[in-house]
């Protein structure tokens, strides 16, 4: 059996350490759908995800802010940890950066960095 989840979204507050915890970060991140009903209108929909890095290596993911596209990789897990009890544990994470409009002539609007845990 095979639990990975991969999320595409933007963190919903800045990381934060939890008390009590020095190796622990919760990140909210938040996905988007959008579709299109049958009288034409477009509709979207945000959905809030849980997140907690376990992990020694804290420094990168205490940089990303509030806002910031990222590409969360991890397990989903439904047990209580932290007062929270869905949760996805995070095993990679990494920020996507905007590029501007002279380095991007091939179309695409984001680039994935190289920094990541």
């Amino acid at each position: 059996m095979i639990n990975k989840t991969i999320l595409i979204g933007n963190l919903g507050k800045d990381p934060n350490k939890l008390a009590g915890h020095d190796n622990m970060v919760g990140v909210s991140v938040a996905t988007t759908e959008s579709w299109k009903d049958q009288n034409g209108a477009w509709h979207k929909k945000a959905t809030w995800h849980d997140c907690l890095y376990f992990g020694k290596n804290l420094d990168f993911i205490l940089k990303l802010k509030k806002g910031d596209q990222v590409y969360v990789e991890g397990a989903y897990l439904s047990k209580k940890s932290n007062d929270r009890e869905k949760f996805v544990k995070i095993s990679r994470i990494s920020k996507f950066y905007q590029k501007s409009e002279n380095q991007n002539q091939s179309g695409s609007g984001a680039t994935q960095s190289n920094d990541y845990i």
